[in-house]
């Protein structure tokens, strides 16, 4: 990853070999990796923290930041509720509170070319 953000790596070609030479074997890993190239910084944290912990972030964030970290605080609300260590009326409750800024920040990835 290091080497698309600096650009050493600029074409697909050379991507996908390296990667496969690193132990990446589908496509949709290939995928992940891309779009983590495109995170910032504060989008990297909240990947790698617990939910309760980017909850906490996401309550001091601003607007702008609360719409950009809202898909992947949701996507840890469902992986918690799917492996039943959250319990409904807690999904619930961070849903309601997520999906407000989750809805603009699909909307605006629709936008996106």
């Amino acid at each position: 990853m290091r080497d698309l953000r600096l650009g050493r790596i600029n074409n697909e070609g050379e991507f996908v070999t390296r990667a496969r030479a690193a132990g990446v074997r589908d496509q949709a890993e290939l995928t992940r990796i891309k779009e983590r190239v495109l995170w910032q910084p504060l989008q990297y944290q909240i990947w790698r923290i617990s939910l309760e912990d980017g909850l906490r972030v996401f309550d001091v964030a601003n607007d702008t930041q609360r719409v950009l970290l809202a898909p992947m605080l949701a996507e840890k609300v469902q992986r918690q509720f799917e492996a039943k260590r959250l319990a409904p009326e807690d999904a619930r409750r961070y849903v309601q509170l997520i999906g407000p800024h989750l809805a603009r920040s699909l909307a605006g990835a629709k936008r996106r070319p």
